[in-house]
């Protein structure tokens, strides 16, 4: 009970561009996948890496933060990644995120 109480209380920092935005059933499953590519070194963190995959041709799922501060750090990705036909999903609390894929910061 106490979580669903906590899912919209997550999504109000969420930025006017992050849409799609994961639903409180789909953000679970973002978060088991990154924690699991994660373990298997299959993962890109951060804007950096994930514009020099794009160019040098990899594909998957781009799972993004949705409270990012301020917008113009992703406001440019999207549009890379539409370009390379490469599906994205927001998902709320930035946070939750890093902690899914083990980031120390």
């Amino acid at each position: 009970m106490l979580n669903r109480l906590l899912h919209p209380k997550r999504c109000l920092a969420i930025n006017t561009l992050s849409s799609p935005l994961a639903s409180k059933k789909s953000t679970k499953k973002a978060h088991k996948l990154v924690r699991k590519a994660s373990q298997s070194k299959s993962l890109r963190r951060g804007v950096k890496e994930l514009v020099k995959g794009l160019r040098k041709g990899d594909k998957g799922l781009a799972i993004l933060a949705g409270d990012v501060f301020p917008i113009d750090v992703i406001s440019h990705l999207l549009v890379f990644l539409e370009e390379n036909n490469v599906p994205y999903l927001f998902v709320p609390p930035k946070r939750d995120l890093g902690a899914a894929a083990f980031t120390c910061r």
